[in-house]
C-alpha cells in the first residue's frame, strides 16, 4: 500500500511539472503574440492563453495539495505501514481473469504494465485504444513506448 501511495505521489508531481512545462510555453506565446503588433485577434488570443495557463495552475495547486495529504498519512500511520511488512501480501489479481475494460484502466493507471506478458498485447484494437488514449492525453513518450513495445 506505501508503494501504491509513494507512486501516487509520484504521478501526481510529474503531471505537475507537464502543466508547468505548459504554463511556460504559454507565456513564451503570450510575450510573442504581445510583440507583434498587428495581430487583429490578439485579445481573444491571449485571453484563452492566460485560462489555460489559470486552469492548469489551479490544477497543480489540487494536486500539490493531494500530494501533501498523502505524505502526512504515510508520516501520520507509519506503523500501519511497518506492521503491514509482516502480513502475507495480498495476492495479485490474474490480469487473465480481467474483462478488457478492466485491463485497459489498469493499463493505462499503470497498474498491469503492457508487455508480452500482457492479456491483451497481442489484441491490435486494445493497442489501438490504447495508443489513441495517449495521443489524446498527449503523452507521446507513451505512444512511442507503445509502438516499440510491439516491434
Amino acid at each position: 500500500m506505501k508503494d501504491l501511495l509513494q507512486k501516487s505521489i509520484e504521478l501526481l508531481r510529474l503531471h505537475v511539472l507537464k502543466n508547468l512545462e505548459t504554463v511556460r510555453e504559454n507565456e513564451n506565446e503570450i510575450r510573442e503574440i504581445l510583440k507583434d503588433t498587428s495581430a487583429g485577434t490578439r485579445t481573444s488570443v491571449l485571453s484563452g492563453k492566460y485560462e489555460l495557463s489559470k486552469k492548469l495552475l489551479k490544477e497543480n495547486n489540487d494536486f500539490i495539495n493531494m500530494q501533501l495529504t498523502l505524505i502526512n498519512f504515510i508520516n501520520n500511520h507509519k506503523r500501519i505501514f511497518e506492521t503491514a511488512v509482516n502480513l502475507d501480501p495480498i495476492p495479485p489479481i490474474s490480469p487473465s481473469l480481467l474483462s478488457k475494460e478492466e485491463c485497459f484502466e489498469k493499463t493505462i493507471n499503470n497498474l498491469l504494465e503492457f508487455e508480452p506478458g500482457h492479456p491483451f498485447f497481442a489484441d491490435d484494437e486494445f493497442f489501438s485504444s490504447l495508443l489513441a488514449f495517449y495521443e489524446k492525453c498527449e503523452n507521446y513518450e507513451k505512444c512511442a513506448f507503445l509502438i516499440n513495445s510491439r516491434k
